[in-house]
């Protein structure tokens, strides 16, 4: 479950630079990659969405399917509740 969380706050955090990015550079050279409020706040929604879809599948993914590759080894857990070593 860490790992889904720590990913989707992860993506939703480089979304959140870009639009900064995006307002440094309209900012600093006269660009006009931001169309305003309504443009940021939809890239931020969708940022946001698709962080939380991507993680849940992989959360599914780790937990039923296979933890290999994406789970390292100190992070598997045994089914009795204990931390594979």
């Amino acid at each position: 479950l860490f790992i889904a969380i720590f990913a989707a706050v992860f993506a939703i955090a480089l979304g959140a630079l870009w639009e900064i990015g995006e307002f440094a550079a309209d900012a600093l050279r006269g660009t006009t990659w931001q169309d305003g409020l309504i443009d940021t706040m939809r890239d931020l929604i969708a940022d946001t969405v698709g962080a939380l879809i991507v993680s849940a599948i992989g959360y599914v993914w780790m937990r039923y399917e296979s933890r290999i590759p994406f789970t390292p080894r100190f992070l598997r857990i045994t089914e009795d509740g204990g931390i594979v070593e």
